[in-house]
């Protein structure tokens, strides 16, 4: 039978890519304004469970979080066709190199 010979195969360091390690918390702003867009949408959704709760007496019980969900996703909805209908109107956004 042939001889199997192992050749030792030293590793080379292979450079990590330039871009800086970003832990939790540190995210570009325009990661951090989809963030807090979305935690409005998700509060107005909440405002309006509860305003439908207060003036009209509503009283979904253990639906009311499902009643959250979709009066957050009509929220965002509405936000979409504002930016439609005034979108021309609204300030410019700064770019993300900043």
């Amino acid at each position: 039978m042939a001889e199997e010979i192992h050749v030792p195969i030293e590793a080379e360091e292979v450079p990590v890519a330039d871009k800086p390690e970003k832990t939790f918390l540190m995210l570009p702003a325009s990661q951090w304004k989809k963030i807090g867009i979305g935690l409005g949408v998700a509060m107005v959704g909440a405002g309006l469970v509860y305003l439908a709760q207060v003036l009209v007496g509503l009283n979904a019980g253990a639906w009311t979080p499902v009643l959250v969900a979709v009066a957050s996703v009509l929220a965002n909805i509405g936000r979409k066709w504002l930016e439609v209908i005034i979108g021309s109107y609204a300030l410019p956004t700064p770019p993300d190199s900043l």
